[in-house]
Parts: structure tokens; C-alpha cells; sequence
């Protein structure tokens, strides 16, 4: 693979991994706040697949021999001692961040629900915040695809098809859930 298509398809690795552990992260607030039973068990239920999809993203980093502990892409590994397991994982965040477009749709999820906290509109907009978290993690598998199919990373490309498989299959979920509570506030 041609190295600047390596290291973008590295960072957006990256990307996607600190994008999947907020989102990790938000789908147990979100159910929390959530009042449809419906809606509850769909954001455990991902929850759970979103760990699962954390998992594939690792496997990944392994299959490339991409470090997550790299303080930066192409260079020195860092200068972690093996061991010392807390710093490690704060240098890994540090370099990871968190991917500002997730953190972008999430922050605004968060402040659309606040909004309407024991409104009975409440669970229609942690949908519709669903819905742009979805679109954005589809949009992030769909690019790495492509790029892992047009490289001949096969095995690449089966874990990112696994992930992106079950982010189009919780949009639809969500799509139907919503036009079904929407029919609902309408009629109220």
C-alpha cells in the first residue's frame, strides 16, 4: 500500500476507534434517559455490538501491526515502558483523542435531549440523535472498505463489512422506530 494511503487509512482507523468507544460510551446514557421500552433494549443491544465492533477495530490494529500506544503515526513508538498499563492508556487517548465529528453528534444529542428531558417528545430525539450517529459511523466503515477492498485486504475488509453490516441494521431499527413514535407524538 502506497504510504500516505497507509497512514490515512491508519488515522481513520484511529478515528473510528475513538468515534466507537464514545459512542460506547453515550448509548449507556442514552438508555438511561431512554422511555420507550423499545428503544431501551436497542441501545443495550448495541452497546453490546458496539464492543464487539471495538473488538474488530483492535484485531485490525493487530493484523496491520498498527500500535495503539503510537504517540504518533510513522514515528518512534513513544516512549512507554511496557508495564506501566495506566500511562499507556492515557498516552493512547491522548494520541486517539476523540474523533470530533462523533463528539460533535453526541454533545449535540445530549443537549437536544436535555432540552426536553420528561418531555414525551424525549425519546424521538435521542432517536434522531441515534439516527446522525449511526449515519456518521456508516459513512466511516463505507470509506475504510473501500479502502481495504481497492489494497486486497481481505480479512481487513471482512471485520470492517461485520461492523458496517450492523450500524446499517441498527440505522434501520431506528428508522423504524422513529416513524412509529412519530406517528404516536402526532396523533397525541
Amino acid at each position: 500500500m502506497e504510504k500516505d494511503l497507509q497512514r490515512f487509512f491508519e488515522m481513520s482507523l484511529r478515528r473510528l476507534y475513538s468515534a466507537e468507544n464514545q459512542v460506547y460510551d453515550f448509548l449507556n446514557v442514552a438508555a438511561e434517559k431512554a422511555t420507550l421500552q423499545q428503544l431501551k433494549g436497542l441501545l443495550v443491544h448495541h452497546r453490546k455490538e458496539t464492543a464487539l465492533q471495538v473488538d474488530r477495530l483492535k484485531k485490525i490494529f493487530e493484523m496491520l501491526n498498527y500500535d495503539l500506544a503510537k504517540t504518533k503515526i510513522g514515528e518512534a513508538e513513544g516512549l512507554l515502558e511496557k508495564g506501566k498499563e495506566v500511562v499507556k492508556s492515557l498516552a493512547t487517548m491522548a494520541f486517539v483523542g476523540k474523533s470530533k465529528a462523533m463528539e460533535g453528534a453526541i454533545e449535540e444529542a445530549q443537549e437536544m435531549a436535555k432540552h426536553f428531558e420528561g418531555s414525551p417528545v424525549l425519546d424521538s430525539i435521542l432517536l434522531c440523535g441515534g439516527q446522525a450517529i449511526e449515519l456518521g459511523e456508516m459513512a466511516a466503515y463505507e470509506a475504510l472498505c473501500l479502502v481495504a477492498e481497492e489494497c486486497g485486504m481481505q480479512e481487513v475488509l471482512s471485520l470492517l463489512k461485520s461492523s458496517l453490516n450492523e450500524e446499517k441494521h441498527m440505522h434501520d431499527v431506528l428508522m423504524q422506530l422513529l416513524k412509529k413514535e412519530l406517528q404516536v407524538q402526532k396523533s397525541a
